[in-house]
């Protein structure tokens, strides 16, 4: 049951993350993607959840893994500590 609780959860987060992801789709064609445009489906379809941090002030980072899109580096998502998310940036 846990793991269910678990799965759901990071589904949400997820979720709930792509509009700020998808604020880097417009950096990834035209920076990043040696010459071949992707459309926003294809974008959202490719980075993987890898990490949550929480911190004490009730901030939060989502780490997702990026599919080779921005030459391995990770798309973080912040999120304020009214749980809304409000930025999205290429780290590490």
């Amino acid at each position: 049951m846990v793991l269910e609780e678990q799965l759901h959860a990071e589904r949400l987060v997820a979720r709930d993350a792509q509009p700020c992801r998808l604020d880097l789709l417009e950096t990834y064609n035209q920076a990043w993607n040696q010459g071949a445009q992707i459309d926003a489906r294809t974008f959202m379809g490719r980075p993987i959840l890898e990490a949550i941090t929480i911190y004490s002030e009730g901030m939060a980072e989502i780490f997702f893994g990026d599919d080779d899109m921005f030459w391995g580096h990770s798309i973080i998502v912040s999120m304020n500590e009214s749980g809304e998310f409000d930025s999205a940036y290429i780290g590490g």
